[in-house]
């Protein structure tokens, strides 16, 4: 060993010792007794038999999920959304904003013939057609035996653009049909395919998943489910007083979040005077 390194080292181990008789130090062969026990303790893990499995819960997992990695490396499902992102919300907006300019409040009915004419699209009726053509054979299978093949439907020639309603149906249903069209318009969707040889618009899924969202905001806002699920009023009774069908004002409380956000306020409050008995 050269004389610098002879030197080094003596230095280093000096220093070592100087800063260990500084502080207190652990004896070295209460350490190395600890670490024998632990690699005894791990060996005796490692070469013991495995537990057997206990039951686990099984997860209900969409079809659309795709898996990802959490922060701390857990794996977790991620579920693919049915609308695009900032969709609900920019949807809440427009439908209060439409019923503003009507001269609305989020507690009135909406007139779906009057939110038509606020748009600028007339609203017809299937016995109207006849006279621009429609065979009556057509016209009494679709008020007979087919009318649930009809509904409603949004119809353009060149820049000449109309609704045409299946008047069998009920009122609620028909405003929900009216409505629907009316939300093709007011989010500018544009068909993806031709229109048929009748001059109907076909749409894609995710523009019918959109409408149907902002048609039900128009009808319903959120608000009011939200002040429904509160009160707890009859379901058909604020059905019969919005216009619309029963099944469409359960759908709205439920895919809203307002009757889980009821559910969970009550919950709260509970709990809160619970405590403070």
């Amino acid at each position: 060993m050269s004389t610098a390194s002879r030197r080094w080292s003596t230095g280093w181990v000096l220093r070592l010792r100087l800063s260990s008789a500084a502080r207190p130090a652990r004896p070295w062969p209460e350490a190395a007794r600890r670490l024998r026990c632990s690699r005894r303790i791990s060996e005796q893990t490692r070469t013991s038999p495995r537990k057997p499995l206990t039951p686990c819960r099984i997860y209900w997992v969409p079809w659309n999920a795709s898996w990802t990695r959490g922060p701390c490396g857990h794996r977790r499902t991620r579920v693919a959304s049915e609308y695009r992102y900032g969709f609900k919300k920019q949807a809440e907006d427009l439908a209060l904003a439409v019923r503003r300019a009507m001269g609305l409040s989020w507690r009135d009915c909406l007139d779906p013939r009057a939110l038509a004419e606020y748009v600028g699209i007339p609203v017809y009726e299937l016995e109207e057609l006849v006279a621009v053509g429609m065979p009556e054979d057509s016209l009494r299978h679709l008020l007979g035996r087919g009318k649930s093949e009809f509904s409603a439907a949004l119809f353009q020639r060149n820049s000449t653009k109309l609704i045409v309603a299946n008047p069998v149906h009920s009122r609620g249903r028909q405003a929900s049909n009216i409505v629907h069209e009316v939300a093709h318009l007011l989010l500018k969707h544009e068909p993806t395919a031709a229109v048929i040889e009748a001059g109907c618009r076909r749409w894609d899924a995710m523009m019918e998943r959109e409408a149907d969202w902002l048609a039900g905001e128009l009808l319903v806002p959120r608000q009011a489910a939200l002040d429904i699920a509160r009160s707890g009023v009859d379901v058909e009774m604020c059905a019969q007083h919005y216009g619309i069908s029963v099944a469409m004002m359960k759908w709205r409380l439920n895919h809203s979040g307002a009757r889980k956000q009821a559910q969970r306020e009550r919950a709260a409050r509970a709990g809160y005077n619970r405590r403070r008995q």
